[in-house]
Order: structure tokens, then sequence, then C-alpha cells
């Protein structure tokens, strides 16, 4: 058995070690490395369990200009992750909670 500690070091490695994604948790997480968040917003803290997958409605904060980009995310089992922008939903001291 092999008893030496392994590091994670880079998002790409994270994602390989979560593995196939088995739960809304898992999605959340590799969504998160790649930039995208849960907002006190409804709009942008929704998901819903989809065929091989999950779909999430999260949102993407931009410091220039200040503002939260609602994006549309399908996240399959397997880690391949599609999104589309659902436009800008929050601009200047509106994007700061």
């Amino acid at each position: 058995m092999n008893q030496k500690v392994k590091y994670i070091r880079t998002d790409e490695e994270f994602r390989n070690f979560i593995g196939e994604i088995d739960n809304l948790e898992e999605a959340i997480l590799l969504a998160h490395t790649y930039g995208y968040q849960l907002d006190t917003e409804l709009k942008a803290s929704q998901y819903k369990k989809i065929e091989n997958g999950y779909q999430l409605r999260l949102m993407k904060y931009h410091q220039y200009p200040l503002s939260k980009e609602l994006i549309d995310i399908k996240i399959q089992k397997d880690g391949f992750i599609k999104t589309r922008s659902l436009g800008i939903y929050k601009k200047g001291r509106e994007a700061v909670d």
C-alpha cells in the first residue's frame, strides 16, 4: 500500500481528483474551478438534474467593469462543461453584495 501524501496544486488536478460528477455538490465544485459562483440572487443559484448530469445557473463576477453575469452551465457526469451567457444582471455598485 502506497502511503505517500499527494498534493493538489492546480484546478486541473482538482478536477481529476473529483472524477465522475455523482452529485450536485461535485457539480458546483467543478463549476467553481472555472470561476462560476452561487449568488444571493435566486436567479443565479438554480439547478436541476438532467440526463447525464446537471444544469446550473450561476454567476460570473467581473471586476472591470464591475458586474455580475448570469451563466447557464451544463455539466455532464464525465466532467464535460458547456456554458452560455444569459447576460449581465447587475452593474456597478449593485454588483457588490
